[in-house]
């Protein structure tokens, strides 16, 4: 499953046009869009980081329960503030930094597309001033940090139009113009992401001795889920997941077990 995420609704506009989206009403706690199918879905996640995460993983929430078998890859569609000379263009995002922390975040890149990249910064306010070859949002890293609890790197993608340099006023049209502008590259994306989701890749993982590790370190359904996402990237980056799974201690509680998870996360992700 293809899950796009918006800030605004003047962003989502072309991409419910495109794919037929239609208003899921059952879901009560978010403004969701989903096609026939079941194979994408659309969130409005309004605007700053922490409305961004907090609905990302509500949704991701309920789609894992609902279908823990199933591959789900996040796209974040929307714009951002560039320079002038770059207004109307798309970006594939490979790094983004929190500009209040400084923290970086690396969205994993296994595929190549016909969109250059950059780095991104995310505010908690809008700039207004922009510095050459600089970009920025104010939900990157909301979304990023509320996905990657669920899902690996190389399954959140971000996709930015520079829309304006931080002084102008731009209109809702004129940000729904752009994403059309753009939708043959948005496009591209979503066909490599879904040819991708269609290969079953093969893990080379012991998941009995998994099971064994996870009672061990007390982990709750929602570690054990994310704990299956971590060891799972480490595999398909080839790394020795019976050696990893071997040197992992026996905890007290859950708490240990969530110290544990946190470490592994920063050292295999």
């Amino acid at each position: 499953m293809i899950l796009f995420c918006c800030a605004m609704y003047c962003e989502a506009v072309p991409l419910i046009r495109e794919y037929k989206l239609r208003r899921n009403g059952d879901n009560i706690l978010l403004e969701e869009y989903t096609d026939e199918n079941g194979e994408i879905s659309l969130i409005i996640i309004g605007v700053g980081s922490v409305t961004a995460a907090a609905k990302v993983a509500c949704e991701l929430t309920l789609l894992c329960s609902k279908k823990m078998n199933t591959d789900i890859h996040i796209v974040n569609v929307g714009v951002c503030a560039g320079t002038k000379e770059l207004r109307g263009k798309i970006f594939l995002v490979n790094k983004i930094t929190d500009a209040n922390t400084e923290k970086s975040f690396y969205p994993d890149m296994l595929y190549k597309v016909n969109i250059p990249e950059i780095s991104l910064f995310t505010c908690s306010s809008p700039v207004s001033v922009i510095e050459n070859n600089s970009f920025y949002d104010m939900e990157a890293v909301g979304i990023y940090t509320a996905a990657n609890c669920f899902l690996s790197p190389d399954r959140i993608t971000f996709l930015k139009i520079v829309s304006d340099n931080g002084e102008e006023r731009i209109t809702s049209q004129y940000i729904t113009s752009l994403v059309e502008q753009n939708i043959s590259y948005i496009n591209e994306v979503c066909s490599l992401l879904s040819d991708t989701m269609r290969i079953q890749p093969i893990y080379n993982v012991d998941w009995d001795m998994f099971n064994e590790v996870c009672d061990r370190l007390h982990f709750t359904v929602s570690m054990k889920n994310e704990f299956k996402q971590i060891v799972k990237y480490a595999s398909l980056n080839g790394q020795d997941i019976e050696k990893i799974l071997n040197q992992l201690p026996e905890t007290a509680d859950k708490k240990q077990g969530k110290e544990i998870l946190d470490e592994l996360k920063k050292r295999i992700v």
